[in-house]
């Protein structure tokens, strides 16, 4: 029998894009695994989009990240889907070695894991026609079905789904194929999984795994905290749906106006990604030069997760439509208004707030571009004192199943770890 502690893993997610959000899911089961679980880092490897940025982030071995393109270029060069028990990469690279890359040093690490945790986010869905995302997670899913790893997928949102048959076998295979099938909501994903006929081995409703982020001892810089003395202060934020024309930026410039007219005396504009940082400097242009002197816009590109929810908790109200944006507002019991710039942005957020009993505070994809529907629900946020935070346990529910699930494999007397193809959910 293998302890927890001597086993070894490979994580894989939304992470590596620089994305606050998403890293901040990676920090607390990243956190679970060294600390609760006493693994060492060194038994742990981390496939991200940039393995450099997610070494310096998360401060860890860089011999020990990877590339997650890397992953699903591995994926395409076992034939997706088609496991092959006697694989040989040479034999795959001649045939396709104009498109598609070998990388030997993650086939030996997935080889070598004892099982894989997939991170949340927001993969199983069709938010776009390309299915790019879908796609890049069936890949990963694949490789490691090919490798006999078993799986431990965690704080997912599923959906939007039913609209191209592709993306439903996709995901359908995906669900289908894991072990544990974590999600964050306690409705849209099992609308979806009835949509696209799926049934996963074993599932649970929960919350994401950032909620638990600690944040209360995080520091901000002086400039920061002065700013938000002279309160009361509202947060607003973007997201790529709606910040990606120039009326929906204007809209925002319009929103934080009126906000600042009528219910505040300053706004912080706060990112999640570059991306937004750059959207949210064009929507402070767009204001007047009365206003400019009352909206501070932070420079949060290398902050962590612990950071930024510090500063949304120090808010009145928060305003925007980040996923975790709303997350870490509502894990901070600070009043929020979600924006839905499209259905898969509405179900996240409105998935997270409905277990709270604040689905009237998440505008839908209409309200949204109704400035005096905004309005009256930042008014009406402002007046609201949540008292949810302890209904978040730390660690989040997900990971206290994956030790269960940890001990309960570990424990059978059939099964010979680390190293064991035999383990099994």
């Amino acid at each position: 029998m293998a302890a927890i502690k001597d086993l070894k893993c490979v994580v894989t997610g939304s992470f590596g894009f620089k994305d606050i959000g998403d890293e901040a899911m990676l920090t607390e089961d990243l956190r679970f695994l060294v600390d609760g679980c006493g693994m060492p880092r060194e038994n742990i490897v981390l496939l991200g989009h940039i393995p450099e940025y997610v070494a310096q982030y998360h401060d860890h071995p860089m011999d020990r990240c990877l590339s997650s393109k890397d992953a699903v270029e591995n994926a395409e060069c076992v034939h997706l889907g088609k496991p092959r028990r006697n694989f040989r990469p040479a034999r795959i690279l001649r045939k396709k070695k104009r498109r598609q890359r070998w990388n030997r040093e993650i086939d030996e690490a997935v080889a070598a894991a004892d099982f894989a945790l997939v991170t949340g986010g927001g993969t199983i869905n069709t938010r776009a026609p390309d299915g790019r995302s879908l796609k890049r997670m069936h890949a990963v899913i694949s490789y490691f079905r090919h490798h006999g790893t078993p799986i431990f997928m965690s704080g997912q949102t599923l959906g939007p789904l039913g609209m191209i048959d592709e993306h439903d076998a996709l995901a359908r295979e995906i669900v289908e194929t894991v072990e544990v099938l974590t999600v964050r909501d306690a409705c849209y994903s099992k609308r979806y999984l009835d949509v696209i006929s799926a049934t996963p081995k074993r599932f649970l409703e929960t919350f994401d795994d950032a909620y638990s982020l600690p944040y209360e001892h995080a520091r901000l810089a002086g400039e920061v905290l002065e700013f938000m003395r002279e309160g009361p202060v509202f947060t607003v934020c973007v997201t790529d749906y709606t910040s990606d024309t120039f009326e929906k930026k204007s809209h925002i410039a319009m929103i934080a106006e009126r906000l600042l007219d009528t219910q505040c005396r300053r706004i912080v504009f706060v990112s999640h990604t570059p991306k937004d940082l750059q959207a949210l400097y064009e929507i402070y242009d767009m204001l007047k030069n009365s206003y400019k002197e009352r909206v501070m816009v932070p420079d949060d590109r290398l902050w962590s997760g612990s950071q930024l929810k510090k500063l949304i908790s120090l808010s009145q109200v928060a305003i925007g439509g980040r996923y975790h944006f709303i997350v870490f507002a509502g894990s901070s019991d600070t009043p929020f208004v979600g924006m839905a710039g499209n259905h898969y942005s509405y179900i996240k957020q409105d998935g997270f707030a409905r277990q709270l009993g604040l689905e009237d505070y998440v505008l839908t994809e209409r309200q949204t571009w109704d400035l005096d529907a905004v309005l009256e629900r930042a008014h009406r946020a402002s007046g609201l004192r949540p008292r949810n935070r302890d209904r978040f346990s730390r660690p989040s529910d997900s990971m206290q199943l994956l030790r269960e699930w940890l001990e309960e494999t570990a424990g059978k007397d059939d099964v010979n770890l680390p190293g064991s193809r035999q383990l099994s959910g």
